[in-house]
C-alpha cells in the first residue's frame, strides 16, 4: 500500500506550530521568527514535504511558474528560447509551462486558470482574442499585438536590409527571397522587396502562406524553382 502524501497539517504538528504559520513560512513571510522558520524548515525536509500546486493556487499564494506559448514543437527555435529562459528562471526557482497553440487553441486561459504568474508569447498573438491580466512578454517580431505586453525581438527589418544589399554588393541581381508566414517574416519580406526596388530590381519572392516548417519548406519548394529559374 502506497503511504499517503505528508500534509501542509503534518507539518505544522511536527514543528509544533499552526498551519497557517506554516503557510508564511512557504510564502518566505518576514513575519516569522527565525526559530520557527528554522523548526518549519527541518519539518518540511524530514517529512519530504512538497506542497501542492493546484492548492497553492487556489489558496493565493505564489505558484512561481511561468507560461510559455509557441505554435510548433516542431520549430527547433524554440528550444534555445525555452533553454534561454531556463537560464534565467531556474536559479531563481521559477518553473516554465510550455503550450502549443497548435495543440490547444486555449493555452493562454490554461495558464490563467492554473494562476502563471507571467506568460510569454512566443506564438502569433490575437490582439482581440488575447487580455492577459498578468506580465506577459511577446518574443519575434509578431504580427499582432498584446495590449500593455513587453516585445523582445532581432531587428528583423535591419537584418534583411542588410542581408540584401550584401548579395547586391557581391554583384548579384536574381536575389530570390523565400519567406513564410507571420510576423518576423513579414517584416524581411518587406524590407528585402524595398532595397531590391531602390536598385531598381524586381522582387523575387516565394512563400509566405505556407509554415516554416518541414511540411511547408516542401510544399513551397516547387514553386520556389520555378520562379527562380523563370
Amino acid at each position: 500500500m502506497t503511504a499517503s502524501r505528508p500534509t501542509i497539517y503534518d507539518v505544522a504538528q511536527r514543528a509544533g506550530v499552526s498551519k497557517s504559520l506554516v503557510s508564511l513560512v512557504l510564502r518566505g513571510s518576514p513575519k516569522v521568527s527565525p526559530e520557527r522558520r528554522r523548526a518549519v524548515e527541518e519539518a518540511i525536509r524530514a517529512l519530504d514535504y512538497r506542497p501542492s500546486r493546484a492548492a497553492t493556487a487556489l489558496a493565493g499564494v505564489r505558484t512561481r511558474n511561468i507560461g510559455l506559448v509557441i505554435d510548433d514543437f516542431r520549430n527547433l527555435w524554440f528550444v534555445d528560447l525555452l533553454d534561454g529562459m531556463r537560464d534565467v528562471l531556474d536559479p531563481a526557482g521559477f518553473q516554465v509551462s510550455v503550450a502549443d497553440l497548435r495543440r490547444d487553441a486555449h493555452a493562454v486561459e490554461g495558464f490563467i486558470a492554473t494562476h502563471a504568474e507571467a506568460v510569454v508569447v512566443a506564438a502569433e498573438p490575437d490582439a482581440a482574442a488575447l487580455r492577459i491580466p498578468v506580465p506577459v512578454a511577446v518574443v519575434g517580431g509578431r504580427a499582432g499585438s498584446i495590449p500593455g505586453a513587453d516585445t523582445v525581438a532581432n531587428d528583423d527589418t535591419e537584418g534583411a536590409r542588410i542581408a540584401t544589399r550584401h548579395l547586391l554588393e557581391l554583384g548579384h541581381r536574381r536575389i530570390g527571397h523565400l519567406t513564410g508566414g507571420g510576423g518576423s517574416a513579414a517584416l524581411r519580406r518587406a524590407a528585402y522587396t524595398r532595397v531590391m526596388r531602390e536598385a531598381g530590381l524586381d522582387p523575387l519572392l516565394t512563400g509566405g502562406e505556407h509554415e516554416t516548417s518541414d511540411e511547408g519548406a516542401t510544399a513551397r519548394h516547387g514553386s520556389c524553382s520555378r520562379r527562380i529559374r523563370t
